[in-house]
């Protein structure tokens, strides 16, 4: 499995100027369009099989594994040929590991040998069931090991962890999910752990396809006007104090106060004096490392130009993202 982290880059254009504005502060690593995958070459997609194959033969104790890398393939002057592989691996339902090996098949990919890397086992720390965090993962973890029929997932909110007097904690967690990859339907389930971070129960409290989903227009509308707040304060108001209380920790993290009134202040030398906003659109959902957000767009009004500004909000109604995409000056 492949992981990449995408970035966004956003512009502010005026005239022949063009600066730079607050890449760094959507939501710490923007979606965008992924680049294509690398054809694999083909000695490495042979030797990947017989790996695979190797291992679903052999290491009965790995009930669960997930492959992290693959190593470029080394040939010795005999025609062997080695390659290395490191995945996270589950030992009889219990333990979880990073493992690492380096497997050797000679020229006619009959197995010679494997070998451990040094440094490996290594342990991965059971999620810790007194946090929100751990759970969660817990959550997340069980959902890696079953429902094979859910081939995407996304979520919709989480509960808060309710602990109980037998030491057990559960957590509610709402979820559209699409059953083999064409039945979309929306699900609530609440996920029980012991204090070993064992499935006790995953309870299904409600389950209706999407189209019997309501939409929730109060939520939407919440986080509109926390939007039309934000922007009042930042390009309005220049009230940059009360804006940062409305903004996650890492944009506060990031100095996005201090950022932004820099960026207005180029905007507004080029623009003129802010006149007035336009009504804020609806919103479009983005997912970004599993994370939930809702990006809205509103147009400002200067003396000089247009422009338009996206904001993003995050599932803890935060502000978590704030840029231009457009100047347009008028004629």
């Amino acid at each position: 499995m492949m992981f990449y982290h995408s970035r966004l880059l956003h512009r502010i254009l005026s005239g022949g100027a063009v600066f730079m504005l607050l890449a760094a502060l959507i939501f710490a690593g923007n979606a965008a369009e992924a680049e294509p995958p690398q054809p694999l070459p083909a000695e490495k997609a042979v030797m990947l099989g017989y790996v695979e194959d190797f291992l679903l033969h052999n290491f009965r104790d790995v009930t669960m594994r997930k492959s992290l890398e693959w190593g470029d393939v080394q040939t010795d002057d005999k025609g062997n040929r080695t390659i290395r592989y490191r995945c996270e691996a589950l030992i009889w339902d219990k333990n979880r590991q990073i493992l690492c090996w380096d497997f050797t098949f000679d020229k006619e990919g009959k197995y010679v040998a494997h070998s451990g890397v040094k440094g490996f086992p290594k342990q991965i720390e059971k999620p810790d069931v007194s946090t929100e965090k751990g759970v969660k993962q817990l959550v997340e973890k069980f959902f890696s090991q079953n429902y094979r029929d859910i081939t995407a997932r996304k979520t919709l909110k989480w509960g808060k962890p309710e602990k109980h007097e037998n030491g057990n904690v559960s957590i509610t967690y709402l979820y559209e999910a699409t059953i083999w990859n064409k039945d979309k339907i929306i699900q609530e389930q609440r996920f029980t752990f012991n204090k070993d971070g064992e499935v006790v129960d995953s309870e299904t409290i409600e389950k209706m396809p999407v189209s019997a989903k309501k939409p929730d227009v109060s939520a939407e509308k919440s986080v509109k006007q926390l939007v039309e707040k934000f922007v009042q304060f930042i390009v309005a108001d220049g009230k940059y104090t009360e804006a940062e209380t409305l903004m996650n920790g890492k944009m506060k993290e990031a100095g996005a106060s201090d950022k932004i009134r820099e960026a207005l202040k180029k905007i507004t030398e080029e623009c003129g004096k802010y006149e007035n906003s336009t009504a804020v659109a609806d919103s479009v959902s983005v997912k970004e490392n599993d994370a939930e957000y809702s990006v809205f767009t509103v147009i400002c009004r200067f003396e000089k130009a247009d422009v338009t500004f996206q904001t993003t909000a995050d599932s803890e109604s935060k502000i978590a993202g704030f840029y231009v995409t457009k100047i347009e000056k008028r004629k």
